[in-house]
Parts: structure tokens; C-alpha cells; sequence
């Protein structure tokens, strides 16, 4: 995987970063690990981002619920 592109690997991957642009590229479903609970976030990492700095309205959770 360390020799393939990110977007060429056919297996699963857990990505740590902060850079919005990398996650934009390789990323296909976006977990948050916050508070003690980890959750599925159901935008893209631009609508993340945009909640992050406050931006985002929005009707309902954008978390997807989990046990």
C-alpha cells in the first residue's frame, strides 16, 4: 500500500490527517472520532469542514447513529 496511490488500493485503509485537500482525494466515507465516540459522517469533508467552522445549516444530525 506504502508503494500504491491511496486511490489505487482495493483494501480498506484508516487515514489520520488534517489536510482537507488529501481526505478530499482518497476518502470514500468519513468517521469522526470525538468525545469518546466515533461516528459516520453522511456529507462530504468540505460540508465537515464548513460544520466545523460553524457554517453549516442544516436541518438534522449529519452523524450517522451508531451503537
Amino acid at each position: 500500500c506504502v508503494l500504491m496511490s491511496p486511490t489505487e488500493w482495493d483494501g480498506g485503509m484508516v487515514l489520520v490527517s488534517h489536510d482537507f485537500r488529501l481526505i478530499s482525494q482518497v476518502a470514500k466515507e468519513i468517521w469522526v472520532v470525538a468525545d469518546g465516540t466515533i461516528k459516520r459522517w453522511e456529507g462530504d469533508i468540505q460540508g465537515y469542514k464548513a460544520y466545523l467552522k460553524g457554517d453549516l445549516k442544516t436541518k438534522g444530525d449529519m452523524f450517522t447513529k451508531t451503537r
